[in-house]
């Protein structure tokens, strides 16, 4: 976990904040104490509600609240197939307007790190 943590601080630079590093103690957290991480908190709700059917009907009833006011709407296979084909349009503009190679991208992207002086 060490140097993972390490890790987190490098990329903590490139984003100017401890976000990374926050992630890491909350793992490290969760290795002393398990009841932390989603599981412990799923089998704390089974022993709560008296086994996974209340969870199941708990969840299912939250959803069923927040989807309540969201209105539905119907897709067919074609606004699936129109929609793939706009994508695919839209990632080969973007890919013909590059002027960078993605060697030369990821040079300036990371260039403040200090590890990372080339790819």
């Amino acid at each position: 976990m060490a140097e993972l943590k390490q890790l987190a601080k490098v990329m903590d630079q490139t984003v100017g904040d401890s976000r990374y590093e926050r992630v890491c103690d909350k793992m490290i957290a969760c290795f002393d104490n398990p009841e932390l991480t989603l599981s412990g908190r799923v089998l704390a709700d089974v022993i709560a509600q008296g086994g996974i059917g209340g969870v199941g009907l708990s969840l299912a009833s939250e959803h069923k609240k927040a989807l309540a006011d969201v209105p539905y709407q119907v897709h067919s296979d074609v606004d699936f197939l129109r929609e793939a084909e706009d994508s695919m349009a839209r990632q080969k503009a973007v890919e013909a307007s590059d002027t960078q190679s993605f060697e030369q991208f990821l040079n300036a992207y990371f260039k403040d790190v200090p590890m990372a002086e080339s790819w």
